[in-house]
């Protein structure tokens, strides 16, 4: 018998909930068969999907929110705006339309 405290903690115990919510939602869109409590029938290729499709969605989540920050950062001052855009590209994070707008304020900063 082991001492040590199970690592399957949640860090914010507030957030189970909201957790196991999204946790249902990413497996009905994946078509998983997830049900409360037991799901030993289930392949960990089903498990592994859920969780990673999961994963995804809070990254791309985060990415949306931190790009939101960002540009609000530059919309009161164009060259402030022009930096980040400089070093989103440079980590290439700049693309499609966000791209275009940085290379027309590029030409008319440099005009």
């Amino acid at each position: 018998m082991s001492n040590t405290k199970s690592s399957n903690q949640a860090a914010v115990p507030e957030a189970k909930g909201a957790l196991d919510r999204f946790k249902f939602e990413v497996a009905n869109e994946l078509g998983v068969p997830l049900s409360d409590g037991y799901n030993g029938n289930l392949t960990s290729k089903q498990n592994g999907s859920v969780g990673g499709y999961m994963v995804k969605k809070m990254i791309e989540a985060q990415e949306k929110q931190k790009n939101e920050i960002l540009a609000g950062y530059g919309k009161e001052n164009r060259k402030i705006h022009q930096l980040i855009d400089l070093a989103l590209l440079q980590n290439g994070m700049l693309k499609g339309e966000a791209l275009s707008h940085f290379v027309k304020r590029s030409i008319d900063l440099i005009q």
